[in-house]
Formats: C-alpha cells, structure tokens, sequence
C-alpha cells in the first residue's frame, strides 16, 4: 500500500509512526475475529 505512506508523509511527520503503528497492529486484528 504505497499510496497510504505516501499520504501519511504529506498528512505529518508525526503520522509516519502511527502508519508503523497500524502495520504491524493490522496483522494482529487480521489474526482476530
């Protein structure tokens, strides 16, 4: 999903570790119902 990190870098700095953030919890709310 290049096109979401490309919008967090122009939202803010400070959105770039939020999207590192949902990456990773992505994966898990995909592991849960």
């Amino acid at each position: 999903m290049p096109d979401v990190e490309k919008s967090n870098q122009h939202a803010n700095p400070f959105l770039i570790p939020d999207t590192m953030l949902i990456k990773g919890a992505k994966p898990i709310n995909t592991k849960r119902p």
